[in-house]
């Protein structure tokens, strides 16, 4: 199996909380194809939701993924249905708990 051909990496330090992400991608996975990630957490922690959004913002504007979490689940929506099919679709799911 062939090895990365090139990575973007992002990595900050926030009031001692470390955020890493690497994002890899193949010569068979070119580098427009976005990769889903889908962020789990806690309504208590809707802050840190935004921290980590922040940091993997630079990532989604480079197209390298897409950002899903509940939040863009409108009202009216089968949640648990579409909370289960987003879970699904995502290649990562970073977990946020305090």
């Amino acid at each position: 199996m062939e090895g990365p051909a090139n990575a973007c990496n992002r990595t900050q330090t926030t009031d001692g909380v470390r955020l890493a992400l690497v994002v890899h991608y193949t010569k068979e996975q070119p580098m427009h194809q976005r990769e889903r990630v889908f962020i789990s957490y806690s309504h208590k922690d809707a802050g840190w939701l935004e921290r980590v959004r922040e940091q993997l913002a630079v990532l989604e504007l480079a197209g390298l993924i897409d950002i899903v979490d509940d939040t863009g689940i409108e009202a009216g929506e089968a949640f648990r249905a579409r909370l289960h099919q987003e879970m699904l679709k995502a290649k990562l799911a970073p977990s946020v708990s305090t």
